[in-house]
């Protein structure tokens, strides 16, 4: 279904080629062909998983700050 005649994949390539080149690709496939590349395949998602906690608790710290600075700015521009 992926790569049926309707499926995704044109739509991916059309995205792959308006932000990388031919070379960029190779690039990739070749990154993506290593041992580093393999390991990054498996560990990204649970790093983008883990730093969006991160981000989540950093957002959390400052909330109320971020809250009373808005608050303060819209009272000013009232």
């Amino acid at each position: 279904m992926y790569s049926a005649p309707d499926g995704v994949l044109p739509e991916i390539i059309d995205l792959y080629a308006k932000h990388f080149t031919h070379d960029d690709v190779l690039g990739l496939l070749e990154f993506y062909g290593s041992p580093v590349g393999q390991k990054a395949i498996t560990v990204m998602p649970l790093l983008m998983q883990e730093g969006a906690a991160v981000g989540q608790q950093w957002m959390d710290k400052r909330r109320p700050q971020i809250e009373d600075t808005l608050r303060r700015r819209l009272r000013e521009g009232a």
